[in-house]
């Protein structure tokens, strides 16, 4: 009898520890939820308490007709012509490609934690900003590529100036890196769009990624890398807490392209048609984005000097140039060798 009262009150011991220990798990989470919540509704308040600023971050008045060039090739829709390359090992690579910077990095998470959920799925996920080489798989060595595009695009030229401003400690960033970093963004996606014409290519912009339920987000990953078993996303939900880290990550970023960009502003100039000047001039050069090949990452420079980059850009330029030497990569263009080279005076 009296070994059973020991059990008894050994359970009973046992389950108040238990149950505190899930009670301080329970209001940990809750508290870090609203700690989100509220970092979230602050910076919200931050970033809306300055209309002007605001205003300068819209969409440029002509950015409609870069977006009318962006192409996708989705095998779900058209097997024959969105063609997948597996190399010898049996393992898919997807390639996950943005220019430098630090919008795209909790949306890379979402979707490795999606794989890690998944059963003997032989997939790579790998990240990179250097750009695919012109040809087929078997030429940039990808079986499906995944791209981020940022929207409005001047969120993605300041998170790219920024990344490498505060990794290098660069001297400020200047309205000519502003102006030559939107021209790299632009010839970023208009090689992808051509990548696209036979490669299985999913885009993605910025605002997919914040205003699509985060569940249904899973879905689209998931069809798109076909994984085809049935898998319970709570956790990945509850990982990211409903989307709300993706929101808090993205509403940083843009709090910061905010400043960058109303930095460069100045009372004799206007910046935002400064820079709408920029984007019509790149539609009119490349023949709204159809001229093959693209115009180089290396020719951003202002006006007459287009060779003539800063220190910041020219690192930009290096970042997103093909990378000959990569596993299952090579270049046969003229204009890929000469950027994975450095060099813009390639014709």
């Amino acid at each position: 009898m009296a070994a059973i009262v020991a059990l008894i009150l050994l359970f009973v011991v046992m389950k108040f520890h238990i149950d505190r220990a899930i009670k301080i798990a329970e209001r940990h989470h809750q508290h870090q939820l609203l700690h989100a919540s509220n970092t979230t509704n602050n910076l919200r308040r931050s970033i809306h308490q300055d209309k002007k600023s605001i205003k300068m971050l819209e969409a440029l008045p002509e950015e409609k007709s870069f977006w009318k060039t962006l192409k996708q090739c989705l095998p779900q829709q058209n097997q024959k012509k969105c063609s997948t390359f597996v190399p010898e090992n049996g393992r898919q690579r997807i390639g996950f490609l943005a220019p430098p910077g630090h919008m795209t990095n909790t949306f890379l998470h979402l979707i490795q934690a999606v794989l890690n959920q998944s059963e003997a799925q032989k997939i790579d996920l790998i990240p990179t900003t250097s750009m695919a080489p012109y040809g087929y798989g078997k030429t940039h060595g990808w079986t499906k590529i995944i791209r981020i595009v940022p929207v409005p695009l001047l969120v993605g030229v300041a998170d790219t100036l920024q990344h490498f401003s505060l990794q290098d400690q660069q001297p400020s960033i200047t309205f000519g890196d502003v102006k030559a970093g939107l021209r790299q963004q632009i010839r970023y996606h208009c090689r992808l769009s051509h990548v696209a014409a036979h490669t299985a290519l999913w885009t993605v912009t910025f605002e997919d990624i914040r205003d699509t339920p985060i569940q249904e987000m899973i879905s689209q990953i998931r069809q798109f890398l076909d994984l085809s078993d049935e898998r319970d996303e709570a956790a990945t939900l509850a990982r990211y807490k409903g989307g709300d880290l993706i929101t808090l990550a993205m509403e940083e970023v843009t709090s910061r392209a905010v400043t960058l960009i109303t930095s460069v502003e100045s009372d004799n100039m206007n910046v935002r048609k400064a820079l709408n000047d920029v984007l019509v001039d790149e539609m009119r050069i490349s023949k709204n984005l159809t001229a093959w090949p693209c115009e180089s990452f290396w020719t951003v420079g202002d006006g007459e000097e287009p060779l003539k980059l800063s220190p910041i850009v020219s690192k930009v330029s290096k970042a997103i140039s093909p990378n000959c030497s990569a596993p299952y990569t090579s270049c046969f263009v003229k204009r890929d060798k000469c950027e994975a080279k450095s060099d813009g005076k390639c014709p």
